[in-house]
């Protein structure tokens, strides 16, 4: 009884001594293996030390930064490949070296970037709105071709003429002055409008609606939109706009038919 335990323990040290001998058997390959990789980063141009470069290992997945003076210290194996990458320059892969005694200096360049050939505009212009600009433009040379057929020259200042004789101020207020004025206004109003149904179209609302028919109009008529909004909104917020209206009259509508719903008895 006594000679089989003693068989057993010395079998089990003979195990656990095994299992040690081949840890340390792992354990001293992989430090064989594994190195330490160090080198200084420079600029290909200038020569300069850079700094802040990052240097990676893909293998490992270690990860180091250049200091003040361009150097690194990164630990790899012998084939792995050590990325540097740096703002404005180009990323260079090179697999570390056999030995840990040979320092991997690497240089780095610049990387320019060919930007395609564009015009910038002050803003996109349709055909309508260049025509209208040169209507408008039209406009205002005719009336102030008319202003001097009457000996005048007006500088308004919220809306009161203030320069003139009095041959002028009875220009002024003459008919046909006050006409010019009225037809610049309507021809100032028709252009807005037709600048709104180019934003504002009944095929907008009725994909954001699902209206149809007079039903499109009807609702445009009810919600019609301000120029000024038509001009600076994008056609996100133009969408929006129609959405939030369109809430605004389904919830009006909803109210209306219960008004006019009798009650049940």
């Amino acid at each position: 009884m006594y000679g089989d335990t003693r068989a057993v323990a010395i079998n089990f040290t003979v195990m656990v001594f095994r299992r040690c001998l081949l840890l340390l058997f792992s354990l001293f390959c992989f430090s064989a293996r594994s190195q330490t990789i160090k080198g200084i980063v420079t600029d290909g141009i200038s020569g300069a030390s850079l700094t802040n470069v990052t240097v990676a290992n893909i293998a490992t997945r270690n990860v180091a930064v250049t200091d003040e003076h361009g150097r690194y210290i990164i630990t790899g194996s012998r084939g792995d490949v050590i990325v540097f990458t740096y703002v404005g320059y180009r990323t260079v892969h090179v697999a570390a070296p056999e030995h840990t005694d040979t320092a991997m200096n690497i240089i780095m360049f610049e990387q320019t970037v060919q930007l395609k050939e564009f015009t910038l505009h002050a803003y996109d212009y349709n055909a309508y709105q260049i025509d209208s600009a040169k209507r408008n433009e039209g406009t205002g040379k005719s009336i102030g071709t008319e202003l001097n057929k009457v000996g005048m020259s007006l500088e308004f200042n919220n809306g009161i003429g203030v320069n003139g004789s009095i041959s002028a101020l009875a220009g002024a207020i003459s008919g046909k002055t006050k006409k010019m004025k009225h037809l610049r206004n309507q021809f100032n109003d028709f252009e807005q409008q037709r600048f709104i149904d180019l934003r504002y179209t009944p095929e907008m609302v009725a994909t954001l609606t699902k209206f149809t028919g007079d039903s499109v109009g009807v609702f445009m008529n009810a919600y019609p939109m301000p120029y000024d909004f038509a001009r600076a909104a994008t056609d996100l917020e133009l969408k929006m706009w129609v959405r939030y209206n369109y809430r605004q009259y389904r919830s009006m509508l909803k109210d209306t038919l219960q008004r006019n719903t009798p009650a049940k008895p």
